[in-house]
């Protein structure tokens, strides 16, 4: 929450409840001294734990969307969809105009892909499913892998 703020500035955050990116240190302290426009406001019902997780979470999946370019029309395929930066990318592919491919590991983290909005969800831990990826939706034109090992390498068929 905004305690204090400098006599230069002119803010209405005074009480507000905000969180914010750091320059490297401090970035989960609960007191910390910043400039006021890096001061993101946490809406009421939203809990300041879950806030700081979309903060970090939310930066990568934008970051990485953005590099990757994805359009209406691509089909994207999330690994670890049911994860925090999975999860955002479901959403943010979703809300491009993507078909969405979430993979997860087990039925609830499915659910949650295809509560997200994921057009087809699949259980990375079937021995078949990338084929059955392939199946419902032909190849991907990009691929979001957070999993890596086995799970994430090439193949052959």
């Amino acid at each position: 929450m905004v305690t204090r703020v400098g006599a230069a500035v002119d803010t209405d955050l005074m009480g507000t409840r905000v969180v914010a990116s750091l320059t490297g240190s401090g970035g989960y302290a609960e007191q910390v001294v910043i400039d006021a426009e890096a001061a993101l406001p946490v809406p009421d019902g939203v809990d300041l734990d879950e806030a700081v997780a979309v903060l970090a979470d939310g930066r990568t999946a934008a970051l990485l969307l953005a590099e990757a370019q994805v359009r209406r029309g691509d089909r994207v395929l999330v690994e670890a969809a049911g994860g925090g930066v999975g999860s955002l990318l479901v959403q943010l592919a979703r809300n491009a105009g993507a078909t969405v491919v979430a993979a997860a590991g087990g039925r609830h983290k499915r659910e949650l892909a295809a509560d997200l909005g994921a057009d087809v969800t699949i259980d990375y831990r079937e021995p078949d499913w990338a084929d059955e990826v392939r199946r419902r939706v032909g190849e991907v034109d990009v691929v979001f892998d957070a999993v890596g090992g086995d799970i994430g390498g090439p193949r052959s068929n």
